[in-house]
């Protein structure tokens, strides 16, 4: 509940529009998203298996739904339900948790523009009307042919969830196991794609057993351009440099 509450409470405002002009918007990205389902069947050959709800939302409803579906990865991962908090600290503790995680998705809310959340109880498509409108006149490009683009990226996420029903339980499967299966006062997380300076880890963990810190996020780098392109350098520093100032 705190994610989510906070988050909504810090959205950036969206574009100024009339309620005419909304009520066109949203007709035209839910017309979008209806007419990017048989392209992307056709495409990938995965066929029109995609289903479930098809939403277009504002950045406070995104940043409820990031909220919810992570509470769900974080509970199905552990195993086990949500520990009660026997403590007052414990209490502030997850609140001021909480807090952080729903300014961070306040950040991001005005930066996504449609996304697919396979681990809601429902698993759904959505599509941030705000963010669409605002890219597509910073842009200048034409207004249907950018939504149908948008929906159509988001639609081939669906499909590839859809058509492999596994994957879901795989991934929650696999973070049970880091949970059940590694014991460790330090855990290092990394990619497989040759962007980490793995002979710093040493110097990670000395600055966060010196600084008493919770974590510590090293830069990637990397001279291959095809592990780490231009637009993931450029991703990245403003995600980073975002939460910098934020926290």
């Amino acid at each position: 509940r705190v994610p989510g509450a906070v988050g909504a409470s810090l959205v950036p405002p969206g574009p100024t529009m009339a309620p005419a002009d909304i009520a066109a918007l949203v007709a035209s990205l839910r017309a979008s998203l209806t007419a990017s389902v048989a392209p992307v069947a056709d495409v990938t050959g995965l066929g029109e298996v995609a289903s479930g709800p098809m939403l277009v939302i504002d950045r406070a409803t995104w940043v409820s739904a990031n909220a919810d579906m992570a509470a769900t990865m974080l509970a199905e991962g552990a195993g086990e339900p949500w520990p009660v908090a026997q403590r007052m600290r414990d209490t502030i503790e997850g609140r001021l948790n909480g807090a952080q995680l729903g300014g961070l998705l306040a950040v991001l809310s005005s930066r996504i523009l449609g996304q697919y959340l396979p681990f809601l109880r429902t698993p759904t498509l959505v599509v941030v009307a705000p963010n669409v409108i605002k890219v597509e006149r910073e842009l200048t490009v034409s207004p249907a042919d950018f939504r149908l683009w948008v929906c159509l990226h988001e639609q081939t996420h669906r499909a590839q969830f859809d058509a492999a029903p596994w994957l879901p339980t795989h991934l929650l499967e696999l973070m049970r196991r880091m949970f059940a299966d590694i014991e460790a006062d330090i855990y290092i997380l990394v990619d497989g794609d040759d962007t980490y300076h793995a002979q710093s880890s040493p110097q990670m963990i000395d600055t966060l057993l010196a600084e008493g810190l919770d974590m510590v996020v090293g830069r990637r780098k990397s001279t291959e351009v095809e592990s780490y392109r231009l637009g993931h350098r450029l991703g990245n520093r403003m995600l980073t440099g975002f939460v910098a100032q934020l926290f």
